[in-house]
């Protein structure tokens, strides 16, 4: 991110991954702290429904200057949360990158990498949950040295329980930061909560829904066992 606000031959940077895995936090990390000098907007579009029918760059821009007095061409960064909600804003990203004489710079989040928004001004920069190998830096184990003739069954005991932990919670900094175990399934449950209540019910369009229920339900009571794909069909 500090790479991209230094260079002056990039105007858009996506931030680009899975619900929870921190991309709202970069973002706003990168507002309060790593563009000093800059002049700096925030805008959500999880928190307006308005905006989220943006025609056009125009109008994009139109929008923009009356509320954040937001000009291509001066050192304004623009920070867009939450763009999956804005059907249209991958096109508009594309036009704005081939205004002349651009000073401004754009810094979006959204959970799925834009397919037709490919040119050297725009850079991707894709934010997952953690590895396991990041979960054992976090947990402050070091694995550079071990191998399986120099470890002990007391050091690969607690491997396999770190392990265990991984694949039962995940890698979601929230659910990893949290000290208890309630806490952690809370975070979980809010995780999956939202990703329902935002993602799913906004990609069917409030249609259709209660059909997706049941395959949710069928998929989870099944999770260790075989189904057919068209069993989930019916």
């Amino acid at each position: 991110l500090q790479s991209f606000m230094d260079t002056n031959d990039q105007q858009v940077c996506i931030l680009y991954g899975p619900r929870q895995a921190g991309k709202t936090t970069l973002l706003k990390q990168l507002y309060t702290d790593m563009a000093r000098g800059w002049k700096k907007s925030y805008f959500s579009f999880d928190e307006d429904i308005v905006p989220r029918q943006f025609a056009d760059l125009d109008e994009f821009l139109s929008y923009m200057l009356l509320k954040y007095w937001f000009e291509p061409h001066e050192q304004h960064l623009l920070c867009l949360n939450e763009t999956h909600y804005s059907r249209q804003l991958e096109e508009i990203l594309h036009e704005y990158v081939q205004l002349p004489d651009v000073r401004a710079k754009i810094v979006a989040t959204g959970i799925v990498r834009p397919s037709t928004l490919v040119d050297p001004k725009v850079c991707f920069l894709p934010v997952f949950p953690l590895s396991f190998h990041e979960f054992l830096e976090y947990k402050e184990i070091r694995i550079e040295h071990i191998t399986v003739e120099t470890t002990s069954k007391l050091l690969l005991k607690e491997l396999q329980k770190v392990y265990d932990e991984y694949l039962l919670r995940g890698g979601y900094p929230r659910v990893i930061t949290a000290e208890h175990q309630e806490e952690k399934l809370a975070a979980l449950k809010v995780i999956m909560q939202s990703v329902y209540e935002k993602d799913i019910w906004f990609f069917f369009n409030g249609h259709d829904i209660l059909q997706f229920e049941p395959m949710l339900h069928l998929a989870y009571h099944a999770t260790k066992s075989v189904y057919k794909v068209s069993t989930l069909a019916k």
